[in-house]
């Protein structure tokens, strides 16, 4: 995979918002399954198991002149009484250098709903940001933050570093192949937030940011009033050379439209100067209460140390299988087999508390010397559904419905592949929660 240093800014093309069908955020009907959260009701020792710091510098020159320079580090960050505290400084004896930092998950998330709380004092000059990216905070010999590419970043908030009256709540693609050329985006612009009665909301008092995140898009939103929305399908072929993710995956001749990245990242509470210069007095960032729900559950057959892990499951084969040059979904690698009823089999333990009703897809890579009497089996809980015939070389590629099950939370859910009389190819499934 190639590595690309990060940037904060706008990317190099620009569209406008495209609307789409989104879930609200989570409420007692909405099916969401709180999956992780911390109150920061701790110490910098609790901190410490769930998060990492944002190290590292950031340099900036300006037209007049004049470089800035952004120093992040672990002492300006502090967790106590429920809140994560981001003090931010500038140096009283060093031109232009300013002292700021953050924290970052160790765990990575995907699809689902992202919440914090967050007030802020930093002034213009200041850039204050709660946003979802795959890095782990590394720096290069030069202080500059290390983004792995590619992969998909998501602003549910970016305050205005000229204007701390705007805020910006973008997604950003960052590279079309492993070498990371470039920086493509689908971006909200600057714009106001406000509050249900359409008033500008005050960024020095507390308010619930969030965003929800699927295969579709994302819709943001602050203290639960929708604010925009935005489609991932925005990317198309005519922007991007290829679909190669990294050697691993060449040209992917099926892709279409070039379907968006579809990464696991860390989530960021951060904040760098950038922009203008600011005042001396001492001011701050806090965030409380950060929560990622969950609703829908995706198995892949890609490690969990690739950019598409940890998955929700486990993924296994029996026969001979090798890795394909045809990409799977969200450009992750797929699986291919012609070995005599050699099988793939994708497995999860749905979290308890999330009994309802699932429909349940297997992901296609079309090839039309796929196996045309291929065998799919679900299992749920002990209960086997009838097996499935399905000629896989007349099959569009994309999820395919299996159909719709009433699953219990706690119980073991699996799909079984069987090879038949061709190839057999394997990416992921998905269930997802309808009821």
């Amino acid at each position: 995979m190639g590595l690309l240093l990060l940037v904060l800014i706008s990317g190099t093309l620009f569209f406008g918002p495209v609307l789409i069908s989104h879930a609200s955020p989570p409420s007692p009907t909405s099916y969401y399954h709180l999956a992780f959260s911390d109150d920061f009701s701790g110490t910098n020792t609790d901190l410490e198991k769930n998060w990492t710091y944002r190290l590292g510098k950031r340099t900036f020159s300006y037209a007049d002149g004049t470089t800035h320079t952004s120093i992040q580090q672990a002492s300006n960050v502090v967790e106590g009484g429920g809140l994560l505290t981001i003090n931010l400084t500038k140096d009283p004896t060093k031109a232009n250098t300013y002292y700021a930092g953050g924290v970052i998950t160790k765990q990575r998330f995907r699809y689902g709903y992202y919440e914090v709380q967050a007030k802020s004092t930093a002034q213009a000059g200041w850039h204050p940001a709660f946003w979802r990216i795959h890095s782990d905070g590394s720096a290069d010999s030069s202080g500059n933050t290390i983004l792995t590419c590619p992969t998909m970043e998501i602003d549910g908030f970016e305050f205005n570093t000229y204007s701390n009256s705007l805020a910006d709540q973008n997604f950003y693609e960052h590279a079309a192949d492993g070498s990371c050329p470039s920086i493509y985006s689908v971006q909200s612009g600057n714009y106001t937030l406000k509050d249900a009665t359409g008033t500008a909301i005050d960024e020095t008092a507390w308010h619930t940011y969030g965003f929800t995140y699927n295969e579709s898009g994302m819709s943001f939103y602050v203290d639960n009033v929708l604010q925009k929305t935005l489609s991932s399908q925005a990317l198309s072929a005519s922007y991007r050379t290829d679909c190669t993710i990294s050697s691993l995956v060449s040209t992917n001749p099926n892709a279409g439209s070039c379907p968006p990245i579809q990464d696991f990242t860390q989530v960021w509470l951060s904040c760098i100067q950038y922009g203008q210069t600011v005042g001396t007095t001492p001011t701050s960032i806090q965030f409380r209460n950060f929560k990622y729900y969950q609703k829908d559950y995706y198995v892949d057959n890609d490690s969990a140390s690739s950019d598409f892990g940890p998955s929700d499951g486990t993924y296994s084969e029996t026969g001979v299988w090798t890795t394909s040059s045809l990409a799977g979904f969200g450009e992750s690698s797929s699986r291919y087999s012609n070995t005599n009823n050699a099988t793939a089999n994708w497995k999860l333990t749905l979290p308890s508390g999330t009994t309802g009703s699932y429909d349940v897809y297997l992901y296609i890579v079309a090839n039309s010397n796929n196996d045309t009497a291929g065998k799919v089996q679900f299992n749920h809980g002990g209960t086997i559904e009838p097996t499935q015939t399905i000629n896989f070389a007349a099959t569009p590629g994309g999820w395919l419905k299996i159909g719709t099950y009433n699953l219990l939370g706690g119980e073991v859910e699996s799909v079984t592949l069987t090879q038949t009389n061709s190839y057999a190819r394997a990416d992921s499934i998905k269930l997802v929660r309808v009821g």
